[in-house]
């Protein structure tokens, strides 16, 4: 990242999956607030409640050392799986929609990655993004330029796209190489963040030293994912239903981009932002556990941040029923040098652990269908060797929600959480 309340109907039960809750059989509980007798001193919300697979994300483009942890999901989003380096050469191919043949693709690292995780029992979440340098033209970028340094300060890979048929195409071909035989890929993202700038905000984006992650429309962000939606249709369509894959929203932390993604319509296909994608997609950077902790919450996070109500609110604004909810990022903030990101990392051990516990925690109840969070430059805690700290969080929620029902929890005055089990067990936090 570059950085209401519900009725009093009772709730029903939601399964966390094995993964700490694969998401796909999310149940979400109506959420609502009571205040308890003055004499427990306490204010409980009843939450959704839904499946949240825990993961880690690096942002370093180089491969990643093996870890002390290996959970639900890891998301693939860094510049060695990318498009740009998976396809960094056009060679004969056209993208006529018939010459996928043509196609020159380096699958090294995309396996490597793919099979350390298939043989750890991980599902993967791979983000089909960064264009390679020979797709785009001057012509299709806000500004007139394909030249502008993206995230990892390569030019062009922040780049739109010439022609969809060239993602459908990448789409296809990842999802084929991935599946083919086996499901080792769960999740497909489309973009990353994509920040819709004008050519003036672009100009002094640059000029201040950004580095945007899209240098496109609205309207052509949703080119690019309806392309990506219809390569992943068409491959499920094409594979039994245990190879198939769950398509997620461009990832946004903005709750004003996210509207304007789901508003826009791509011309050639027709289709709307919100008809390209089966689960919602937020990275709510800042938002802490639950009210009571201070702060905006995972939940109700507001303003032009983003948290799971705003997602049911966007979606109720075109008519639109409520959908599962994935966190592909989450920290105490952007920076390793932000205020939250520097207390945090001077915490107690045990305080650390508390804190992302109550996290996790707090997303299951939310109903959070899969909640990665970004590690790889610890801003939410060191996940290369805080053993006894953040890694013991999510070992700890790990083991005591994966495979549980849950049907009731909340939180405390003091930020402590609750999950109530079907088996009638109670957990705290």
């Amino acid at each position: 990242m570059n950085k209401t309340s519900g009725n009093d109907a009772q709730p029903a039960a939601a399964r966390c999956s094995d993964e700490c809750g694969g998401g796909d059989t999310m149940a979400p509980l109506p959420r609502r607030e009571f205040l308890a007798l003055a004499l427990l001193g306490s204010a409980v919300i009843l939450a959704a409640c839904g499946s949240g697979d825990t993961g880690s994300s690096n942002a370093s483009g180089d491969p990643v050392a093996p870890i002390p942890y290996r959970y639900g999901t890891w998301r693939m989003h860094n510049a060695e799986v990318s498009w740009r380096t998976i396809q960094p050469t056009q060679g004969n191919y056209v993208g006529s929609g018939s010459d996928r043949a043509a196609m020159m693709l380096d699958w090294t690292q995309f396996d490597a990655r793919l099979q350390e995780a298939y043989d750890a029992g991980i599902s993967v979440a791979f983000s089909a993004w960064l264009t390679p340098a020979w797709a785009s033209r001057p012509a299709d970028q806000v500004g007139g330029s394909n030249t502008v340094f993206g995230p990892w300060t390569v030019v062009g890979e922040s780049a739109v796209p010439q022609k969809s048929q060239y993602v459908y195409d990448f789409v296809l071909s990842v999802l084929q190489r991935a599946n083919s035989s086996v499901r080792r890929l769960k999740y497909l993202e489309t973009l990353n963040e994509p920040e819709f700038l004008s050519a003036q905000q672009l100009a002094d984006y640059l000029a201040e030293g950004g580095r945007p992650f899209w240098t496109g429309t609205a309207v052509q962000a949703v080119a690019y994912a309806a392309a990506a939606w219809k390569a992943a249709q068409d491959f499920n369509d094409s594979v039994p239903a245990d190879r198939r894959v769950t398509v997620l929203c461009p990832a946004q932390y903005d709750i004003d981009r996210l509207s304007a993604f789901l508003t826009a319509q791509d011309p050639v296909s027709g289709r709307f932002g919100h008809q390209t994608f089966d689960w919602m997609n937020i990275h709510p950077y800042t938002a802490v556990p639950n009210k009571a902790l201070g702060g905006e919450d995972l939940y109700y996070a507001g303003g032009s941040r983003i948290g799971v109500a705003a997602c049911t609110r966007a979606l109720a604004a075109l008519g639109l029923p409520p959908r599962p909810v994935a966190v592909t990022e989450w920290g105490l903030n952007t920076e390793l040098t932000d205020a939250q990101v520097v207390a945090f990392a001077e915490l107690p051990v045990a305080e650390r652990r508390t804190y992302i516990a109550r996290t996790l925690a707090m997303a299951a109840l939310d109903g959070v269908a899969l909640f990665t969070i970004f590690s790889g430059t610890q801003l939410a805690g060191d996940y290369d060797n805080d053993t006894a700290g953040v890694i013991a969080a999510v070992t700890d929620v790990h083991t005591k929600l994966a495979g549980q029902t849950i049907v009731a929890g909340g939180y405390r005055s003091d930020g402590s959480v609750t999950v109530t089990l079907a088996s009638g067990s109670t957990l705290v936090w």
